[in-house]
């Protein structure tokens, strides 16, 4: 079907803009920030993403604060629009391509709402494509992209409102194939064979450190990319090719916090000291459900509160808050705070 966009000069292939050249159902075209402050106070996570050979777009909207978690799912069908990234009470706008975006979660009965302008405090770091095969399926087959920020407007979580005037956070960007079929819970076989994985992002002063790596159980990196990013600045960015890690642990073996080291391709080692104290459960994205990709006819919205606190909730959903761990970190004689998601990490009840 014929778009506006079909009358710019940006076809890649033969079909109209609304279609992409790969038929697989998992081909997503995705966008994540995460919102939070330079302390514990809260961590907003949210992300948005279209499914063009699912004609579906769905997102999600995760808030922690103290023990409590708020959750707020939605979903549409597209119409051919899926350059439109909204989704029920969730907006997004480009307002300057790879700089400023406006994100906006109008009032809902979840007790999260937004209204936001990350502006970037850094060039975006486009990774190497990623590219793994398991048992002749492909897992992953896509491309990726890192940027810090910082954000204005404002936050409320459960009546609480908070002025973003001083907030940091980050914005990841992502389009291919990954994951399991659309729609599907996440299983065992559908996940990389990574034992130890980590996504970043860290905000400092002075500079952002992004990386996601994985590597197998004999040790060997099955991904390493990631980068040093100068705020304001325009140097061309340098890549991580190799990362290390030692995870901290108490008498109990709970996880107290973890020390990175990752080596840039000039040869420099940058050694980063990881803090826990926050995080948002990723149970409350929907992904590991089956919630994204899920065929809809009608915009749908749902979510729920949790209370890490509560001990038959640690119960039910099978452990402490993991998922996007909220930390302070150590580098370079500065100190900052930013997301570290991977399962080395959690917060002990």
């Amino acid at each position: 079907m014929l778009t506006e966009f079909d009358d710019y000069f940006i076809h890649q292939t033969v079909d109209t803009i609304d279609h992409v050249a790969n038929g697989d159902l998992r081909f997503q075209d995705r966008l994540y920030f995460n919102v939070h402050g330079h302390s514990d106070a809260f961590l907003l996570n949210m992300g948005i993403g279209a499914f063009p050979n699912q004609n579906v777009m769905d997102g999600y909207v995760c808030a922690a604060l103290g023990t409590k978690q708020y959750n707020v799912r939605f979903s549409r069908p597209l119409d051919h629009d899926r350059w439109k990234m909204f989704a029920g009470p969730m907006h997004l706008e480009i307002l300057e391509p790879m700089k400023r975006w406006r994100v906006w979660l109008e009032p809902n009965e979840h007790q999260v709402s937004f209204d936001l302008v990350f502006t970037a405090r850094t060039l975006p770091l486009e990774h190497h494509p990623i590219y793994q095969r398991e048992g002749g399926q492909v897992i992953w087959h896509q491309q990726h992209l890192q940027q810090g920020g910082a954000y204005a407007g404002w936050v409320e979580i459960a009546g609480r409102r908070m002025p973003a005037n001083d907030l940091w956070g980050s914005r990841d960007r992502t389009w291919g194939v990954r994951g399991p079929q659309p729609g599907t819970p996440l299983s065992a076989n559908t996940a990389p064979r990574a034992v130890a994985s980590l996504w970043m992002s860290a905000q400092f002063p002075s500079f952002t450190v992004h990386c996601w790596a994985g590597k197998e159980a004999n040790g060997r990196n099955l991904y390493v990319d990631g980068t040093r990013a100068i705020a304001g600045g325009a140097q061309p960015l340098e890549h991580f090719v190799d990362w290390s890690y030692e995870v901290h642990k108490d008498a109990a073996g709970c996880p107290t916090g973890a020390t990175l080291s990752f080596t840039l391709e000039s040869g420099e080692v940058l050694t980063l000291a990881a803090q826990p104290s926050l995080a948002v459960d990723l149970r409350g994205t929907g992904y590991m459900d089956g919630f994204f990709g899920h065929k809809r006819t009608a915009v749908h919205v749902e979510g729920e509160s949790w209370d890490f606190a509560d001990a038959e909730v640690r119960e039910r959903l099978g452990g402490t808050q993991a998922g996007d761990v909220l930390c302070s970190f150590k580098c370079l004689g500065e100190q900052g705070w930013g997301v570290f998601e991977s399962q080395l990490l959690r917060i002990p009840a």
